[in-house]
């Protein structure tokens, strides 16, 4: 899929999981496997989520952590579906880790099932439906704080990456992410717009951040992102490598 778009490199960032990552290493072929993680971070109970890119995935450590964080989307997923099928929706954890396999489970793997059931007409309206804060289905998550997810990554030798700033509650609540050692933010992802990506290429430059990117693909079933749809320079990349050293 990488080679087939073009790519340079292609980095893997599933959600709090690094389980398929040598899967993806030994399958690359025409260009740079990265390997990542994307950490799932709580601040002020909203959702901030921190990419890390080169980590080491036998990080022992990390590993650990990355573990209870998996257990806690199991519980998250088991409540939900209770909630759920309080309303009428015929869902089972089985259908829900049939469309999230090896991975961690989330809310893109509910939708999956709810879509599948006919309970929504595509993973969008299963969120908007469902899974979002104020619908039926919504738990909200525990998880560490930005601060600590950057900590997690720089000690598993990664450089960490505020992923889609676009979609914060607060755009002033970059300031205090990077204070807490912050190494790039994205700037190019399809969720942000030509404003968008001109706010945050300045935010990076004032912050002495990496503007990076990437598609957030997760797979053809969303549909939501096509691999390579947004190119991010070379030079981000080896900047980021760099700041790993």
């Amino acid at each position: 899929m990488g080679r087939d778009a073009g790519l340079t490199a292609l980095a893997l960032t599933d959600h709090d999981c690094l389980d398929g990552i040598a899967a993806f290493t030994a399958a690359a072929a025409g260009f740079e496997p990265v390997p990542g993680v994307e950490v799932s971070a709580r601040h002020r109970q909203a959702d901030v989520h921190v990419l890390g890119l080169f980590v080491d995935p036998d990080d022992a450590e990390l590993r650990h952590r990355l573990g209870g964080l998996q257990t806690a989307r199991r519980e998250r997923s088991r409540i939900m579906v209770d909630r759920l099928r309080a309303i009428g929706i015929p869902l089972t954890l089985d259908l829900v880790g049939k469309h999230a396999g090896q991975g961690a489970v989330g809310r893109p793997h509910l939708a999956l099932a709810l879509v599948e059931l006919g309970a929504a007409d595509s993973v969008d309206d299963a969120f908007r439906r469902y899974l979002r804060p104020r619908t039926p289905g919504y738990v909200p998550r525990a998880g560490p704080s930005p601060a600590e997810a950057v900590a997690w990554i720089h000690e598993a030798g990664g450089a960490a990456v505020l992923a889609h700033p676009g979609l914060l509650r607060e755009r002033t609540w970059v300031d205090a992410f990077a204070e807490a050692g912050l190494d790039g933010i994205e700037v190019w992802h399809p969720k942000h717009d030509e404003a968008a990506r001109t706010f945050w290429m300045t935010a990076a430059r004032r912050l002495d951040l990496v503007p990076s990117g990437g598609s957030d693909y997760h797979g053809a079933a969303v549909g939501d992102a096509r691999v390579g749809q947004e190119p991010v320079p070379l030079e981000s990349l080896e900047r980021l490598r760099e700041r790993c050293r």
